[in-house]
């Protein structure tokens, strides 16, 4: 899991983003054969599905979409997928027990509101009493896992998981990021935030350039995963946290 996956970092360091992932993986898959590792869990990214074809809402673990090596933001959903595959050539020529995790975005206690991720931004907007600016239409779609549920299926694709690889998403959590402004607008109703729009001509933000495709959990659900938390619920337990760490001066 040690990779950047702040847009920032992705944008100003492709270099050491796709080192950590390439790298990083290699020399861990190493270290679990060297000691006959009874597992090994890389975690991975929707990202590596890129931009889905025309009509298409939901990637499983068999399908695939477009990704462009030459542009340098790919050195994150490019550097996961290089890191899938020393993942299946260790299992296949060492026997390691090796299993993959691809997360959509997962938020919760524990994150930072410093890495210029949409909830990071948003959140952070909440905590400090701002009004929440969009810098596009936000029409983007993506789904989005409570933490503890995301931690739930990994371990359970880590025991119990005979396939290499697994979605971890909640399909429920399916949102536009501009409704997810306006409902941690609407959750908040007594720091009287408004949603604002402030479109940029030209803007490098780094962020991925996929506008949609969710993940299906439908592989993972076989093994009795079922996230528990709603996308309302979870927010506002993240930003009961972090209330509770600015507080404590820790923000």
């Amino acid at each position: 899991a040690a990779s950047p996956a702040s847009p920032l970092i992705m944008r100003e360091d492709p270099v050491g983003t796709i080192a950590a992932n390439t790298l990083g993986a290699f020399y861990t898959l190493s270290l679990a054969k060297e000691k006959n590792a009874k597992g090994y869990m890389f975690i991975s990214s929707r990202e590596i599905y890129g931009q889905p074809d025309e009509n298409q809402e939901f990637f499983y673990e068999n399908t695939y979409g477009l990704v462009d090596p030459l542009d340098a933001r790919s050195c994150y959903p490019e550097g996961k997928k290089a890191a899938e595959t020393m993942c299946a050539s260790f299992h296949k020529q060492y026997g390691l027990h090796t299993k993959i995790a691809r997360l959509a975005h997962t938020y919760g206690p524990g994150m930072s509101i410093y890495d210029g991720r949409v909830q990071a931004d948003f959140l952070k907007n909440v905590l400090f009493n701002e009004d929440i600016v969009l810098k596009s239409d936000g029409s983007s779609v993506r789904t989005y896992t409570y933490i503890a549920d995301a931690i739930a299926g990994m371990w359970r694709i880590l025991l119990n998981g005979e396939e290499l690889a697994y979605n971890i998403g909640d399909e429920n959590g399916k949102v536009s990021i501009r409704e997810l402004a306006e409902l941690l607008v609407k959750i908040n109703p007594e720091k009287h935030l408004k949603l604002c729009f402030d479109i940029p001509k030209d803007a490098n933000t780094g962020c991925a350039p996929f506008t949609m495709g969710i993940l299906s959990s439908e592989r993972l659900r076989e093994l009795g995963w079922q996230p528990l938390n709603t996308i309302e619920e979870g927010f506002t337990r993240t930003l009961r946290y972090l209330e509770y760490e600015k507080a404590n001066g820790r923000l």
